[in-house]
């Protein structure tokens, strides 16, 4: 299956969700560290609500700063992403 199609069965429509969840592919990153690369962080914040419901990723709090959570792909998330 080509990767627009895995997206697309997903149930990721834009490109801005496609970005976010390739770079958190890469590593756990805070929505301020996403928005600092292009995206807004409204627009990243429902993205992120998204991910939740599909199960592809979810916020933990940061073990370094209480002030800040930080956006990890679930084990699903990283399944479906890897397939």
């Amino acid at each position: 299956m080509d990767k627009n199609k895995k997206y697309l069965k997903l149930g990721l429509k834009t490109i801005r969700e496609v970005y976010a969840l390739e770079r958190l592919m890469e590593e756990d990153l805070t929505i301020s560290q996403i928005a600092f690369e292009g995206l807004s962080k409204v627009s990243l914040t429902a993205i992120i609500d998204r991910f939740e419901e599909l199960d592809l990723a979810k916020r933990v709090p940061s073990k370094l700063d209480r002030r800040k959570t930080i956006i990890t792909l679930t084990d699903h998330g990283r399944d479906v992403v890897l397939r």
